[in-house]
């Protein structure tokens, strides 16, 4: 399996995601011990949502629109997440032809 990670850690969402299981494990191992952090791990979460969101606003962290688990080899290839023309008429077409094009 190869990702870009480069690119896949500019989108919210994996970064969310990424961010709450370390802190889950972190907060796990924590308990194993009979460690109890003054934070609860909800108002840490909700603290890094916010961060996100932050970034995203600035245009810091986008959405690549990357499917699955691995990437293509033209997305890994890519610095920035592709953004290509929609031809006038593209979504009409497709409908009417039964499919949209994959290319």
């Amino acid at each position: 399996m190869r990702i870009n990670w480069k690119l896949r850690l500019k989108n919210r969402a994996t970064l969310s995601t990424l961010i709450g299981l370390v802190a889950a494990i972190i907060y796990q191992i924590l308990g194993w011990f009979g460690i109890i952090p003054k934070v609860p791990i909800t108002d840490l979460l909700d603290a890094v949502s916010v961060i996100l969101e932050a970034l995203a606003l600035l245009g810091i962290i986008v959405d690549p629109t990357t499917q699955g688990v691995s990437d293509s080899e033209r997305a890994m290839q890519y610095v920035i997440p592709n953004k290509p023309e929609v031809p006038a008429g593209y979504f009409e077409n497709a409908i009417r032809e039964g499919g949209e094009d994959d290319g």
